[in-house]
């Protein structure tokens, strides 16, 4: 798996600990996040790559719109059940 855009992170170092977040792009070798609430989309938070948990959930363009939609999507997707291939 990579940080491509959309992807659903969870934090597991810093004051975000615990935390999930959409991956929006990778630069100079961070991941700059996102989760609507406490990083807007205006000012994602950059993070390193090592401190962070790749889940397999990935949202879709139209869900990253606005912060409002971003913060719902999340906490539906991390609320919702693994899925099963």
């Amino acid at each position: 798996m990579d940080f491509t855009r959309g992807r659903i992170v969870c934090s597991k170092a810093g004051r975000d600990k615990g935390l999930y977040f959409a991956v929006l792009a990778e630069q100079n070798g961070r991941v700059l996040l996102a989760n609507g609430s406490q990083h807007k989309l205006a000012k994602p938070k950059a993070k390193n790559p090592a401190h962070l948990a790749m889940t397999a959930k990935v949202l879709p363009p139209a869900l990253m719109e606005n912060d409002k939609l971003l913060t719902q999507a999340i906490a539906e997707q991390i609320s919702a059940p693994p899925q099963t291939t």
